[in-house]
């Protein structure tokens, strides 16, 4: 068996990740780079390990984020080969690593889309990612991949709704709320109005203007 964490990130910005033998203690190999990493995870049939890297191929030159990391991908590299892939942006180029599919066809992440969040299959193929949900109406908190790899739970929340629990199968069809323990209707009278404008490197900013009564 074996376990991948991430070392701390340097002064510089910089990290590693390893992967290491439970049985010997020994660290098998070391994904490094010019960057920051996070996230390891090992798919099931344990070919691909999966990170979050701002170490990739034809970035942009950018000014790193508050937290000096910057637009990201999810890179994966085979732990046979060593070869390395690094799969599709998503919208915000912030993703979160969540998990893997059954078949290991795709892993699944969550990204902001302008005021709200976006979960996605992030095909393994390179294709853009795929929405899981209908639509993109609420921030999205903790999400995780059931046992089996078929169902994906999380929090979520809305201007007018407080945080509850959902379901959505990984075929990105019928999301559920699965609990409902905090009803409020007052929030439904606030009125609220997406407004959006230019950034100076030209990219779309999206904030929210909350109306008084």
């Amino acid at each position: 068996s074996k376990i991948a964490f991430v070392t701390a990130i340097s002064s510089k910005g910089k990290n590693e990740i390893a992967i290491l033998d439970i049985k010997t203690g020994k660290v098998l190999f070391e994904i490094q780079g010019k960057g920051a990493h996070a996230r390891p995870i090992f798919s099931l049939n344990g070919e691909w390990l999966a990170f979050v890297t701002n170490d990739f191929p034809n970035k942009e030159k950018v000014k790193n984020d508050a937290l000096g990391i910057g637009p990201s991908r999810v890179y994966l590299i085979n732990l046979k080969t060593h070869a390395q892939k690094c799969l599709a942006k998503t919208y915000n180029e912030t993703p979160a690593l969540i998990g893997w599919a059954k078949d290991n066809s795709f892993v699944v992440v969550g990204d902001n889309v302008g005021t709200v969040s976006q979960l996605y299959k992030l095909p393994l193929s390179g294709q853009d990612p795929i929405p899981l949900l209908p639509t993109t109406s609420q921030l999205i908190g903790f999400a995780d991949i059931d046992p089996k790899n078929s169902l994906l739970v999380y929090s979520a929340e809305s201007l007018i709704k407080p945080t509850e629990i959902y379901m959505v199968s990984l075929n990105g069809k019928n999301p559920q709320q699965l609990s409902h323990l905090q009803e409020v209707t007052q929030l439904d009278k606030i009125q609220t109005r997406i407004i959006k404008w230019k950034s100076k490197d030209g990219k779309e900013i999206e904030g929210i203007l909350v109306l008084p009564e």
